[in-house]
């Protein structure tokens, strides 16, 4: 699994790195030939959708997403509620997640079959939809392996390991 987040994190560099040069290719385009290429800010919204949605699911594995520290710094010192802390997120994660692939691998299903086109780029909606759902099928895989951590007792996938000192 490590290789596949590996991966992922790569392609959302790759991703990043695209969006950059796309969006400076399109600046000077505009500013210096008074001329803009087609197709590149929908690309750019497609990059950074994708770059969001590995990034949410790479994270899980650290506590990456948004959180309320002060549960976690009072967690450190619990270790019951710091677990049930993993295992409310793990919770969340599955569910958001799953809701993501049911329902993204059906729109995706249906696009491909309909035919639904980007009109500036000439490809399949699909082809995004069915990014986002492969991006959160990692998602739910990595927060199964979190609440397996977590159910286990491993202490290092607790919530409150990952905090930071706030004394220097």
């Amino acid at each position: 699994m490590k290789r596949i987040n590996s991966l992922a994190e790569l392609t959302a560099a790759l991703a990043l790195l695209a969006l950059s040069a796309l969006m400076l290719i399109n600046v000077f385009a505009r500013n210096v030939i008074r001329q803009s290429f087609i197709g590149t800010e929908t690309l750019a919204v497609y990059f950074m959708i994708w770059i969001t949605f590995i990034g949410a699911a790479v994270i899980i594995l650290q506590y990456g997403h948004v959180s309320v520290d002060f549960f976690l710094r009072m967690a450190r010192t619990r270790e019951g509620l710091s677990r049930a802390i993993g295992l409310l997120t793990v919770a969340t994660a599955l569910v958001i997640s799953g809701f993501f692939i049911w329902y993204g691998a059906q729109l995706a299903y249906q696009l491909f079959m309909r035919g639904g086109r980007v009109a500036t780029l000439g490809i399949s909606q699909g082809y995004i939809y069915a990014f986002i759902t492969v991006a959160m099928v990692l998602m739910f895989c990595n927060a199964l392996i979190l609440g397996w951590r977590l159910l286990i007792g491993d202490r290092s996938s607790y919530p409150g390991d990952y905090l930071q000192d706030d004394a220097p």
